[in-house]
């Protein structure tokens, strides 16, 4: 079973997720049906001191097993539902070893094997990459600072990514957005901030391949 993941030389700092995404089209040679966009990931959450590693599959619930196996033929993955009903949605979760490098989830195409209710398997591959976006930082409005509610500006770095993520969840209002990668800046509406509120911010940034870095923090909007 899967084990160890490690970001060389890269610190998750505050709250931070990276997740690698690899996505398959899965087809059968004896059925005329596909399952498009299959996903496995492979995460990384902190804060540092509370590392994890999440293996995260989307399974339709049509399947009673999948099995993975990586680039060099190794099986990485293998699952069983043991319900006709199907898997569902399965993620896996070590807080263990995470000193061994990609060693255990080297780039490349990952083959797929799934088995439906009625006996048919359906296969395709999964390519990873180890090319990450650039992390976001956000600028403003800083973690824990109380900023004024007319006009609030968030702010992050200049970024090397597909798109960027917006998420501003609040008790009453919440807010998602899918930006340009090239945007730094997004105005909030005052009519959904509440005065002396508390708000999380997520900044995620996500580069062509899927692969993602996301940053969160709490402020609090003046009163």
């Amino acid at each position: 079973m899967i084990q160890r993941l490690l970001i060389s030389g890269f610190s998750l700092g505050a709250i931070a997720t990276i997740a690698f995404a690899a996505h398959a089209t899965l087809a059968s040679s004896t059925e005329d049906k596909t399952f498009e966009d299959l996903e496995i990931s492979l995460q990384v959450s902190g804060p540092e001191e509370e590392l994890a590693v999440l293996i995260a599959m989307e399974v339709l619930e049509e399947f009673t097993g999948v099995d993975v196996m990586d680039p060099d033929g190794n099986m990485v993955l293998e699952l069983r539902s043991g319900f006709y009903n199907g898997l569902g949605e399965c993620v896996l979760e070590t807080r263990s070893g995470l000193d061994q490098g990609f060693g255990d989830y080297p780039a490349g195409p990952y083959r797929v094997a799934a088995y439906a209710r009625d006996g048919t398997v359906y296969q395709g591959i999964a390519n990873l990459s180890h090319e990450l976006p650039s992390r976001p930082q956000i600028v403003a409005p800083l973690s824990g600072t109380y900023p004024a509610y007319q006009g609030l500006q968030l702010q992050w770095n200049a970024l090397e990514a597909e798109r960027v993520r917006v998420e501003v969840d609040g008790a009453l209002r919440s807010m998602d957005v899918w930006l340009p990668g090239s945007e730094t800046t997004f105005p909030l509406p005052a009519s959904m901030m509440t005065p002396g509120a508390e708000y999380k911010l997520t900044v995620t940034a996500l580069a062509a391949n899927g692969n993602r870095i996301e940053v969160e923090h709490l402020f609090w909007v003046d009163r």
